[in-house]
């Protein structure tokens, strides 16, 4: 009589033994190669499993968060009771500007009254402009001379839209060497330089609150400078 398992030398589950034997062997001496889901598998080839598939989603999501988390600013946060805190907080800025061999772009967001014109004055008064300080409202660009440099203050609260600061001159502006603070920022999103930091102005009893954000190693050594400060 013909059984199975001895017509064909160790045959169970119509598979033979020495194949089985074979990929065992083949997973235990070590051999991987990276299979269809990206991972070192130590299984055959085009035996990867389900917990191979887990493994591959978690080790993506895992390093989508860290992604994530790397482009996520750095940022720091200072009270500011008083208008004299606020005018401090320009001084350090301006002191920051004044030794900063390029340029500098910073983004002054917030609401309405919160700030934002008043910390644009107080940067400029500390890099020594001692005339009248303008409101960009409805000029949109005020310019200042300083230091050997150029400052412009922007306020693009009423830009109807950002090609507009075509005809405003924004490509005269130098971002290299140059220095801008400018209000509502996100209105000239796609013409105006990229901003090497943020300071958003919110309101805190019994004053307001600046939280510094980053974008670029400039951005990086100011908010070192006012974290030093504070």
């Amino acid at each position: 009589m013909h059984g199975r398992q001895s017509g064909h030398g160790g045959r169970r589950h119509g598979r033979p033994a020495h194949r089985r034997d074979r990929g065992v062997a083949w997973a235990g001496a070590g051999h991987r190669h990276r299979c269809r889901h990206g991972r070192l598998c130590p299984r055959p080839r085009g035996r990867c499993r389900r917990r191979c598939r887990r493994s591959a989603r978690s080790a993506a999501d895992g390093s989508a968060r860290l992604a994530a988390a790397l482009r996520q600013p750095r940022t720091h946060v200072i009270d500011l009771p008083d208008p004299d805190a606020t005018a401090t907080l320009g001084a350090r800025i301006g002191a920051v500007l004044a030794r900063s061999e390029g340029g500098m772009a910073i983004a002054l967001s917030g609401e309405l009254g919160a700030g934002k014109t008043a910390l644009a004055r107080a940067v400029l008064r500390a890099l020594g402009h001692t005339g009248a300080v303008a409101s960009p409202s409805y000029t949109l660009v005020e310019p200042y001379a300083v230091a050997g440099r150029m400052f412009h203050h922007l306020d693009l609260y009423r830009l109807g839209d950002p090609e507009e600061l075509e005809f405003l001159g924004i490509r005269e502006i130098d971002p290299a060497r140059d220095w801008l603070c400018v209000e509502w920022a996100d209105r000239g999103a796609g013409f105006l330089p990229s901003m090497d930091a943020t300071i958003e102005l919110q309101y805190h009893e019994p004053g307001r609150r600046a939280r510094v954000s980053a974008h670029s190693a400039a951005g990086e050594r100011l908010l070192a400078a006012l974290e030093n400060a504070t």
